[in-house]
Formats: C-alpha cells, sequence, structure tokens
C-alpha cells in the first residue's frame, strides 16, 4: 500500500469520527442514540445485509428516519 497515501492523516484527529454515512434501515440502535460506534454497530449493518440478500427485503422498513428509527429501538 502506498504510504503517501494516508501520510496526511496520521496524528489527526478525524473531524467526521462518530458519525454515520449509509441507508438509515440499517442503522444500528447505538447510533440512532447518539453513542460512540462499536464493532457491535458493525455486526449489526452485516447482519442487515445478511438479513436483505436472503430476504429481499430490508429488516426495517420506512422511507426516512422518523419512520425506521422507532421500529430500530
Amino acid at each position: 500500500m502506498n504510504a503517501e497515501l494516508f501520510s496526511d492523516m496520521v496524528g489527526k484527529d478525524f473531524e467526521r469520527k462518530g458519525t454515520f454515512v449509509g441507508t438509515v434501515n440499517y442503522l444500528a440502535p447505538e447510533m440512532i442514540k447518539d453513542s460512540d460506534a462499536t464493532c457491535a454497530s458493525d455486526l449489526w449493518a452485516l447482519g442487515c445485509i445478511i438479513f436483505k440478500m436472503y430476504t429481499g427485503k430490508v429488516p426495517f422498513p420506512g422511507m426516512s428516519e422518523t419512520a425506521c428509527f422507532p421500529i430500530i429501538l
């Protein structure tokens, strides 16, 4: 891997730490509650993806945050 590619990131605090990007339907409960993301958050998302692959449906349906968040929690 090219070390120069990431040289500007070494030793800096990332401003985006604690933010999320992606589909609301796969968001882990701790992210909704504004807690820090952990490996469990990634496993949650992976489980949602596997569910979608197996059933063809998202595990928590809804078109907006207000529709999905109560179902996820």
